[in-house]
Parts: structure tokens; sequence; C-alpha cells
């Protein structure tokens, strides 16, 4: 009876969730199963973000949405901050202030089966590759490599998550978009090379949901 209890709680809860953000879930163009916003975030043009199966996007959250794609399986930590614009700086003769609301944007994409720790601020014109995770308190502002581990402002790849074996046992398994060797490709263009996921990740690598 107590697994029942709570089993009717976590639904009610998630319930709940999805009433106080219906306005955002009705006008994106894709919304997959299984998707969770936690309490005290803001999605600014939601109509311009589509997200996939089993999304974790824990509380705190500010996105400013434009061509913004979030794939399946992705947990995103607290605070996380989205940001598809930027501002431009560099009319000449007039003072900020007069066009602080003129803007640049660009896309992000949030590929399958990334982790993103808590307080990271992703940029405008990015890609998380699949199987990437990104450290907490990061600002990622170009994009991060597949299966690699990444973090610091700005994020740089630290080491990737498997050797070459598991590597190819795991894209196998999850039945990836990725061949082995497109991964190596990018690892190589990361600067990785076999060896390195024997380093160990510092405490500020910390990944916090």
């Amino acid at each position: 009876m107590k697994g029942a209890g709570s089993n009717f709680k976590a639904v009610f809860i998630n319930a709940l969730r999805r009433l106080r953000y219906f306005k955002y879930y009705k006008k994106f163009p894709r919304c997959g199963q299984n998707v969770l916003l936690c309490r005290n975030g803001f999605i600014l043009r939601p109509e311009q973000m589509s997200v996939g199966n089993n999304v974790y996007i824990s509380g705190g959250f500010y996105i400013s949405a434009h061509e913004l794609i979030i794939g399946n399986d992705v947990l995103i930590g607290p605070n996380i901050v989205i940001e598809c614009s930027d501002h431009i700086t560099d009319r000449v003769g007039i003072p900020m202030v007069r066009y602080r609301n003129c803007k640049r944007h660009g896309g992000v994409v949030i590929e399958d089966d990334v982790w993103i720790g808590a307080n990271v601020t992703v940029l405008r014109n990015t890609r998380i590759c699949e199987g990437a995770i990104v450290g907490a308190c990061s600002l990622v502002n170009k994009d991060i490599p597949p299966y690699t581990i990444a973090f610091g402002t700005p994020a740089k790849v630290f080491r990737r998550r498997f050797d070459n074996e598991s590597l190819k046992k795991h894209l196998d398994m999850v039945k990836s978009k990725y061949t082995h060797d497109q991964v190596l490709n990018h690892f190589a263009a990361s600067g990785i090379v076999l060896g390195d996921e024997k380093r160990v990740v510092t405490p500020s690598a910390a990944f916090i949901l």
C-alpha cells in the first residue's frame, strides 16, 4: 500500500506540473511522452521549441527559444539558461539603450541522451551532440562532440566517456545515429586520443540534478 501511495503522489504532482505549464505544452510544435518541466521556469517563444521523449528539465529554467530542438532521454539540471538570441551592440552613434531590443537569433540543438548539469548557460548556434555531458556552471558557446564530457567557461572537452570497445557496444545497443568512425572523427577534431578516457574528472566537473 505504501508503494501505491507513493506512485499516486508522483502521478498527482506530475499532473499539477502539466497544468502549470499547459500554455507551453500546447504551443510546442512537438512534445514527446514523459516530458517533465519543474517549477519556477519560463519559456519565451515556446512555439519555437520541440521536445522529444523522456525529457527532464529541473526547476528555475529560463529558455529563450528559436529553432530549439531537444531530443530524447535528456536530463537538464536546475537553473539552466538556453539563450537563442543575443543583443546587437555595434550601431555607430546610437546609445545601446535605444536599440536594446534589437537581437540576432540562432538555433540550439540538444541531441539524445544528453546530461546538462546545474547552472549551465547554452548560447545560440550551438549543438550538444548525442551522449555528451556538460558539467555544472559551464558556458556552452560552441558545439560539444558526441560522447564527451565538457565543462568550463567557455565549455571545453575534458575527456571521452567510453573506451573504443565500450563505445562500439554502446552505439549498437542504443541504435545510435552515429557510427563508431563518425564519433572517432569528432574526437580527433577535438584533440581527443585513445587513452584520454582514463583521465580523472576534477570536482569542478560535478554534475548536479
